[in-house]
């Protein structure tokens, strides 16, 4: 689109999986683009994408209606990354429900269970906030980590990493990979290469995203 208004023609031709915002777009700009498409009731992840990385340009983005913010010129990783995370949750529900054997309802009700932080914390809510948003921020990562050592046949630190992410899956109850986190944990402590672990790496990488992708609903920034 070469401005606003032809962005927000293109926005509503069709149902988009993910939509790129520039901010600086002659007739309308982002922001003003992504309010109407609010107001219109369009609900696709919106990026933001700026030359302008200046402090509180973030908030600004997200409270105009957008999801999340890439600054120009961008890494290639952060980049993809970023699309991942919005993109992917809408993959798992279109694609992925046989392999995940649960539906749309099932998960969202089903991701996570907050009871044990609410109960040590003692209803703590920043506790609890803050617990979350570091989950969000430090385990994808993690992840990325121990399925970058599964493909490089190092199942030692696989399941060394498993064996770090397991009590934050406990704490948050995500009863869907506990026994997962926990099979790749022992596969690693033996160094046995299961038939499955693939399969068990892919459902734990799409299941976390989606995870995240819910967390930043229930808790936005």
């Amino acid at each position: 689109a070469n401005n606003g208004e032809e962005a927000l023609t293109a926005a509503n031709s069709k149902d988009h999986d993910l939509i790129l915002m520039d901010i600086q777009m002659p007739v309308l700009n982002g922001y003003e683009a992504t309010k109407i498409l609010r107001e219109q009731g369009k609900t696709t992840p919106i990026i933001a994408v700026t030359a302008n990385a200046i402090k509180g340009e973030s908030k600004k983005c997200i409270e105009a209606g957008m999801n999340d913010y890439i600054s120009k010129p961008f890494d290639k990783e952060i980049f993809l990354e970023t699309i991942a995370k919005w993109l992917l949750p809408v993959s798992i529900s279109k694609e992925n429900e046989i392999d995940t054997q649960i539906n749309a309802p099932e998960l969202a009700n089903s991701l996570y269970d907050l009871s044990h932080l609410n109960a040590i914390s003692r209803g703590n809510e920043p506790f609890i906030r803050k617990m979350v948003h570091l989950f969000c921020e430090q385990t994808p990562p993690l992840i990325e980590e121990m399925i970058s050592a599964y493909l490089a046949n190092n199942l030692e630190k696989m399941g060394a990493l498993a064996h770090k992410i397991k009590p934050t899956f406990d704490s948050l109850n995500i009863q869907l990979l506990k026994q997962d986190i926990r099979t790749i944990e022992i596969a690693g402590k033996e160094n046995k290469a299961l038939p499955d672990l693939k399969e068990l790496l892919e459902k734990i990488d799409r299941t976390i995203a989606q995870l995240i992708h819910q967390m930043k609903k229930d808790f936005p920034v």
